[in-house]
């Protein structure tokens, strides 16, 4: 093969690739509605003042989301959403309540006892829109806007934005995913405790790794 064709066929393959990608991330993906398992770590550190941040820790443990079940509220049907530790992966306790997709791309969590209150906006996402405006997750505008492979080969669409209340931190949100720092926390619930996505799960299968220098926990049978 001369130059010319092995040129050809590698702008024919990026091409393709590139093609491949557009199409997956021109169709919106909606939140799973069962069989799904974030898997997370919680950092509870000394110093957050520390260069880099919390390089002294005084607690660390994983935590893992998952659904199961449904149920009905009203005209709206809730996927259950359960929160365990990794010290008591046995137990079904951790119940928080219901989550939802409406027709119009929006997310919202309730714990059945107060009123349901908006996880994720994906009705209107273009730059400058806030995706996400809930008392959960602290995260605003839209700052820019790209795509991210998974671990199963798809394509989804990720929006970058700035973490509330930590202007140098940048937070990124997935279709069908959520967040990078947590399904319903945000970067920290207070001065000295981080959370964030180890990788997902979907239909039993590892979907994506986000912390890739932390995947062994991402391949053990948690439920």
């Amino acid at each position: 093969m001369d130059a010319m064709k092995k040129v050809l066929l590698i702008l024919f393959v990026i091409a393709s690739v590139a093609k491949q990608s557009h199409s997956q991330t021109n169709v919106y993906h909606p939140f799973p509605d069962s069989n799904a398992v974030w898997i997370n770590e919680k950092v509870t550190c000394l110093d957050w003042q520390s260069n880099p941040p919390c390089i002294s820790s005084m607690d660390y443990h994983l935590y893992y989301y998952f659904l199961k079940g449904d149920t009905t509220v009203g005209t709206n049907v809730y996927h259950k959403i359960y929160r365990i530790d990794s010290s008591a992966v046995a137990s079904m306790g951790g119940f928080l309540g219901g989550i939802r997709e409406d027709a119009n791309r929006k997310i919202f969590l309730t714990d059945f006892s107060t009123a349901e209150k908006l996880l994720y906006d994906f009705s209107s996402t273009n730059i400058g829109d806030t995706i996400v405006r809930s008392s959960y997750l602290c995260f605003g505008i839209i700052s820019s806007i790209d795509s991210v492979q998974l671990d199963n080969g798809q394509w989804r669409k990720r929006y970058t934005t700035t973490a509330c209340g930590w202007p140098s931190q940048i937070s990124y949100v997935i279709e069908g995913i959520g967040s990078n720092y947590d399904l319903i926390q945000g970067p920290n619930s207070g001065e000295y405790v981080s959370w964030s996505l180890r990788c997902f799960h979907q239909n039993n299968s590892l979907v994506y790794i986000y912390d890739t220098a932390s995947t062994a926990s991402c391949y053990m049978n948690y439920l």
